[in-house]
């Protein structure tokens, strides 16, 4: 396996099995390396008391090595001590401005290229089964910690089952984020414009909620109000 494709699914270095004591000691394994990937097919092969079935029910978690380290997607399975599988968590927060919010920590780490951040924000055109993700800009090519989403408190009880979407991730180059925001004044041309703007799709999308993809392919980024209108149609053109 390539070390630059990063842990294995499976993992083994120095892995022994010994029977019994004394005079009487059988070593069934004798410092076995191996690693298997996601998607690997594997074959033990090897004649009879070659430990084929040691080996096996040691991966299978059913007997446990004399010595030596055996990992599994990164988690040392020893037999000795409970493994410490990583599990999502919750916390809240003590302001009294945000008691409808949450945090969740999803057991992975989240670590990007330099000048490479991730902007967390709601499943686009989807559902989140009740869940409303707050959106939120990382700098996780140096802040490598577990991914922790900001989550508002649902009205009613929220089931969600694994493999269940909840966020999306969107990868920005810093040098493309601007460093300056310019605010307009209330009363300035700019501020009237835009909030004229968001009225006008506010009410157009509650009349037709596919209208975000005619925005998209129509001339200069507006929704015409004609419903002949053809956005392939040049300007002009009968």
């Amino acid at each position: 396996m390539n070390p630059s494709e990063g842990e294995p699914l499976i993992r083994l270095r120095g892995l022994t099995k010994t029977y019994g004591r004394g005079d009487a000691a059988f070593q069934a394994l004798r410092g076995v390396d191996l690693d298997i990937a996601k998607g690997e097919f594997v074959a033990v092969m090897g004649h009879s008391g070659s430990g084929k079935s040691t080996l096996m029910n040691i991966l299978g978690c059913l007997d446990t090595p004399t010595t030596g380290s055996y990992r599994f997607e990164g988690i040392p399975v020893d037999g000795r001590r409970p493994v410490a599988v990583p599990e999502p968590g919750l916390s809240f927060f003590d302001r009294p401005d945000q008691q409808d919010l949450f945090k969740l920590h999803l057991p992975y780490i989240w670590r990007t290229p330099e000048s490479i951040d991730t902007l967390f924000l709601p499943l686009l055109n989807r559902s989140a089964s009740g869940l409303a993700v707050q959106s939120g800009l990382v700098e996780t090519d140096w802040y490598a910690s577990p991914v922790n989403l900001i989550l508002r408190k649902p009205q009613d009880s929220v089931h969600v089952h694994a493999g269940d979407l909840v966020a999306h991730a969107i990868l920005i180059a810093r040098n493309l984020r601007r460093p300056a925001v310019d605010v307009a004044p209330a009363h300035a041309r700019l501020s009237r414009d835009a909030r004229k703007g968001l009225a006008d799709w506010d009410q157009q999308h509650a009349k037709d909620r596919n209208a975000y993809k005619r925005l998209a392919r129509s001339r200069h980024g507006r929704v015409e109000s004609d419903p002949s209108f053809d956005p392939a149609r040049k300007p002009g053109l009968k």
